[in-house]
């Protein structure tokens, strides 16, 4: 299970999900806690559990995504890295451990755009993450496909998915 606002501290959102879903006890169920990037980290964890033989069979939730290992299949490739340098973008800051709020010690501030907010709450700008970002993506995309041998003019398009 992928997400940045998972249901709980504990118990985890994954274990609460194989009891729901019914899948068996036998199963690994974990959270990973990430964003944007989230989906590409899953992914890479799912192939590495198949390719391993870890696992024959791997759903990935950030979106359902259901993978099976195949002995035939090509390899997945995948460029991974990160860089911490950006938190203050996109935090949550009293959600955690570190500065834990209470009841006695919430207070809400209004935020750039006039409503109040805690510091439990999400806390985005848009518009640094998308500075921060932009000049990684083009080339993480040159060496996934550096990596996994395929010339940029065998690309039709490129996605760019907008949550």
């Amino acid at each position: 299970m992928v997400s940045q606002t998972h249901d709980y501290d504990l118990p985890g959102t994954a274990c609460c999900l194989q009891e729901r879903l019914g899948i068996p006890k036998t199963c690994a169920a974990f959270d990973m806690a990430l964003g944007c990037s989230g989906y590409i980290y899953g992914l890479w964890v799912c192939s590495t559990l198949l390719a391993a033989g870890s696992a024959k069979r791997v759903l990935l939730l950030a979106s359902a995504t259901a993978l099976e290992r195949d002995e035939n299949a090509p390899p997945m490739s995948f460029v991974v890295g990160t860089d911490g340098a950006g938190r203050d973008y996109l935090i949550a800051p009293g959600s955690g451990y570190r500065n834990r709020v209470t009841a006695e010690t919430i207070e809400r501030r209004p935020g750039a755009d006039g409503v109040l907010r805690s510091s439990l709450d999400l806390y985005m700008d848009g518009s640094k993450v998308f500075a921060f970002t932009l000049p990684q993506v083009p080339p993480l995309i040159n060496d996934v496909l550096s990596l996994s041998g395929w010339p940029m003019d065998t690309m039709d398009a490129f996605v760019n998915r907008r949550t």
